[in-house]
Parts: structure tokens; C-alpha cells; sequence
């Protein structure tokens, strides 16, 4: 085990195959495994005897208290001081990937600015294949893709999805916390933003790899065009918190901009090629309407 090193992981029905996989591949490089129970969690972790593994903790009582919250939870819980990995439930790190992103925080990194966290190189579940990191611009984002085309072998980047990343947990509290009012979607662009923005680095890496779902299914429009399909829940909260972020001033006018295209190009799809599509392009407007209305919290609707 690893001194210091801690493991978030925020539970919410979790399937128990990956579950498993998970904390087979981490139990030995941190010290303790934190889980935070969002719904379902003890009843998974106690199925499985996860519970009797003497790293293991579990906090929180099942009730789901959104992603941001419980994530601000389960970190206060881990710090004040050392590292804190943070994994989605069905995410499988490398073996070597908490040893790795320790020493992103001492390597160089092109600025003076403090690390704040670390990520790896996502391998989407759905596709099979490394995603790219990406530093944004007004005009083209500048898209890193590889190794080959870092310049270290750490590098700055403009956001971390939360999956993946480690924090500094002694920097935590002058970076910021995430934001509850978003419950779950966009927290991970919102922090970024909000920490780079205080003055900290957030680092990528291709080094080590983290296995990751993004979506519920990838659909193949006509022509082979691929399609990341999500609940209508989800696009809910997507595009009211995404909304949301396009009025705060630390948010980047690059991104913004990119992703409001973007937006407007997935709702084409969405209402063109994509199964029950009804639905889901009703759960997205009555997101984007929420998100003018400036309201946050879990949807009641």
C-alpha cells in the first residue's frame, strides 16, 4: 500500500463486476479506499466483502446527495494533507497509475504555477481508444494526442474530468470546492476552471491510463457517424449546468464558445438520428430553459 494515498470512489447503483475489477487493481496502491454511499453502496460493498477489507471506509448513509456534495464530503473526510485519487465506480485504473501521478507534482511542467491535481490519458470503454487532453483557444482548441506531442512528459491542461484525478489535498481548500448547486454534470469543467483561474496547474499525462465509461451507448447514425447516447436525466443536467457556466467570469471564453457549438450540434443529432429521441430532446430544452432560470440543486421535474 501506499502511504498517504487515499481512493475516493462515489457509489450510486453500482454494478458489481466493475466494482470488483475496480478495487482489485487499486487496493494495492493506496493506503485507504474511501467510498462514498450516493444510493446503493453499502448494499453492493457488503455483497461483495469489500466491507471487511481492512483499507476500506464508508461514509455517507445512501441518500443521493449528488455528485459535487458527496465528492466535497468524501475529500474533507480524506484530507487535510496528502494525495486523493478520485474514480467514477466504473472506472479501472492501470496498475501503475497512483505512482505515476505522485510524481506529476514535483516534475516540470512549463510554469511556476502549484500543482493542483494530476490526470491520466482516459481510454473511453465505448470506443477503445486514449481521448485527448486539451488546451483551449479562441480560435482551434489545441488538441494534445499523444505523448509524441507533449512537450514534457507531464503538461498543463485547461480542465481534468473528475475520474482519475488526483488532488493535493493540502491545496484543496485555497483552489476551491466543487460546486453543489450543479448536483452532477459539468462539476469537473467548473472546478478546473475555478482552480486555474485561483492560479493552480492542473496536469496531463500519457503515462498511465485510466479505463473510463463515458455515456450509456455509443449509436451509429447513417454514414457511421458515432453518437455518445445519454439518459434523458443526464442531458437534463448537462445542458442546465452547461448553461449555467456560460455566465460565470472564470469560465473561458474559448470554451464556451466551442462548447455552445457543440451543444447546438449534439441537439441536431439528438433530434435527428438518436433513439427515442423525443425524450431526451425534451429533457435537454427543459435543461437549457432551468439553466437561464440560473437554478440549481437535483431536478424536481
Amino acid at each position: 500500500m501506499r502511504d498517504g494515498a487515499k481512493a475516493i470512489v462515489i457509489l450510486y447503483r453500482p454494478e458489481a463486476e466493475l466494482l470488483v475489477a475496480q478495487f482489485d487493481r487499486i487496493r494495492e496502491q493506496v493506503e485507504t479506499v474511501l467510498y462514498y454511499d450516493n444510493g446503493g453502496g453499502r448494499d453492493a460493498l457488503e455483497d461483495l466483502g469489500l466491507l471487511a477489507e481492512t483499507n476500506v471506509t464508508l461514509i455517507g448513509d445512501g441518500t443521493n446527495v449528488g455528485l459535487a456534495r458527496a465528492l466535497n464530503l468524501a475529500l474533507d473526510a480524506a484530507g487535510p494533507a496528502g494525495v486523493a485519487l478520485l474514480l467514477d465506480q466504473d472506472s479501472i485504473p492501470d496498475p501503475n497509475l497512483v505512482d505515476t501521478l505522485r510524481r506529476g507534482f514535483a516534475a516540470p511542467h512549463g510554469s511556476s504555477r502549484p500543482v493542483l491535481a494530476v490526470g491520466p490519458a482516459i481510454v473511453d470503454e465505448l470506443e477503445g481508444r486514449a481521448e485527448e487532453f486539451t488546451r483551449l483557444r479562441l480560435g482551434r482548441n489545441r488538441r494534445i494526442t499523444s505523448a509524441a506531442g507533449a512537450a514534457t512528459e507531464f503538461f498543463e491542461v485547461d480542465f481534468l474530468i473528475t475520474s482519475g484525478t488526483m488532488v493535493d489535498l493540502a491545496r484543496l481548500p485555497d483552489a476551491g470546492w466543487n460546486d453543489e448547486s450543479l448536483f452532477i454534470d459539468c462539476v469537473d469543467f467548473d472546478w478546473s476552471f475555478a482552480a486555474t483561474a485561483r492560479g493552480f496547474a492542473l496536469l496531463g499525462t500519457f503515462a498511465t491510463t485510466l479505463s473510463h465509461r463515458r455515456g450509456d451507448l455509443i449509436h451509429r447514425a447513417p454514414g457511421g457517424l458515432a453518437i455518445r447516447v445519454h439518459s434523458p436525466a443526464r442531458l437534463y443536467y448537462m445542458h442546465r449546468n452547461r448553461v449555467r457556466l456560460y455566465t460565470r467570469p472564470y469560465v473561458p471564453l474559448a470554451w464556451k464558445t466551442h462548447d455552445f457549438a457543440r451543444m447546438i450540434v449534439k441537439l441536431a443529432l439528438l433530434t435527428a438520428f438518436v433513439p427515442q429521441r423525443g425524450a431526451r430532446l425534451r429533457a435537454a430544452l427543459r435543461g437549457i430553459a432551468d439553466g437561464l432560470r440560473q437554478r440549481g440543486g437535483v431536478d424536481g421535474g
